[in-house]
């Protein structure tokens, strides 16, 4: 079952707990990339639990980086996120 609480006042899924620190870490400091940014992702990420997680997945990341380029962020710094959140999601994917 999906836990549903975004915030004190919103409510939708939510991604495991661990995920936030994670995502704390892979965004922190990148140039261009907004908080704005990494919570879009980790609301994609959350309400992928069902289904073709993987696919699912793919499609966050692809959408993320794809809203990167347009705001102009640097494609070695939209590169090195891809390769992290892959790996993010490989983990999120085999502890679930």
């Amino acid at each position: 079952m999906v836990e549903m609480k975004v915030s004190n006042t919103e409510e939708g899924p939510v991604a495991p707990g661990w995920v936030d620190q994670e995502l704390d870490e892979i965004f922190a400091g990148l140039s261009g990339v907004t908080a704005g940014h990494q919570a879009e992702y980790a609301r994609c990420l959350a309400g992928s639990r069902v289904g073709d997680v993987e696919a699912s997945h793919d499609r966050c990341r692809v959408r993320l980086l794809e809203q990167l380029d347009m705001d102009g962020v640097e494609e070695a710094v939209r590169e090195g996120l891809r390769e992290r959140l892959e790996a993010l999601e490989a983990e999120l994917t085999a502890r679930t």
